[in-house]
This record gives C-alpha cells, sequence and structure tokens, in this order.
C-alpha cells in the first residue's frame, strides 16, 4: 500500500531530474563564443563604445544581404552569466546596427520591421526551428528571406 512517503531512491531521482532541467533553462555553451578571436571577428566601426555586450567577445558568424551578423557575450549593467547578444551591422557606410540580448534559450531580433529578423537559438538550430521563408546563416542563428 502507497502511505505517501517518499523512499530515498525517489527523492534522489526527483533531485537529478529537476537539476537536470534547470541546466537545460540557463546554460548551454555557443560554439561561436567558444572559439578564439580571429581578425574577421572585430566589430565594425565605433561599435565598441556600447555597452549591453562585451566587444572583445564579438564573433563573426554570418554575412547575408548586405548585413553582418555576430554573436557576443552580453555585459555591461546586466551582465548575465549565460547572457549572449547578436548583433547586426550593415557592410556598408554609413554603419548602421542592432542588437537583442538574453540569457534563455531562445530570443528575436527585428530589425526595422520588414527589413531584417533573427531569431538565436542557444541549443543549436534544429530542422523544426527554420520556418518557411526564413535562412539557417549560422549553427545558432536564423534569418527571414
Amino acid at each position: 500500500m502507497n502511505s505517501g512517503v517518499l523512499r530515498p531512491s525517489a527523492i534522489a531521482a526527483a533531485v537529478v531530474a529537476a537539476a537536470m532541467l534547470m541546466a537545460g533553462c540557463t546554460s548551454g555553451s555557443v560554439p561561436a563564443l567558444e572559439r578564439a578571436a580571429e581578425p574577421a571577428d572585430a566589430l565594425p566601426g565605433d561599435l565598441t563604445g556600447f555597452s549591453g555586450f562585451d566587444p572583445e567577445t564579438a564573433r563573426h558568424i554570418a554575412s547575408k544581404d548586405g548585413v553582418e551578423y555576430y554573436l557576443a557575450k552580453q555585459s555591461g549593467d546586466i551582465d548575465l552569466v549565460n547572457g549572449v547578444c547578436l548583433v547586426l551591422t550593415t557592410a556598408t557606410e554609413p554603419l548602421q546596427w542592432a542588437s537583442s540580448c538574453g540569457a534563455g534559450d531562445w530570443f528575436t531580433l527585428e530589425w526595422a520591421p520588414g527589413t531584417v529578423n533573427a531569431e538565436f537559438f542557444r541549443h543549436g538550430v534544429t530542422a523544426g526551428d527554420v520556418k518557411p521563408g526564413w535562412t539557417q546563416v549560422s549553427e545558432n542563428v536564423i534569418v527571414e528571406g
């Protein structure tokens, strides 16, 4: 008969399951941010003075239709351990840019409505993530168009 008392093995299983669930929600490395910087990773223009992301951690991940795509580690006042920023810049002068940051598994960046929409997936883009009319540009990013 079940008396409502949890056995140690059930408690241990619950603790392990909770730890695995929490780890999936708050961690996960992003390969582009783990590799050593290369000259092509340097952000263009004067983007080094803005807060929200650490320009020293920026990694160039793609070019598409005159837009350059970078990932960087989040910094500044928020300074989240797992924060990632998606930074978009124009490939030509005058330099224009936009960024969006998040510490979760997914976030989006809409740059000038109808112009560029991008989504970041911490776990890596899977076939189910790529919606009709969207293109995968890197391991972690898809863009509309």
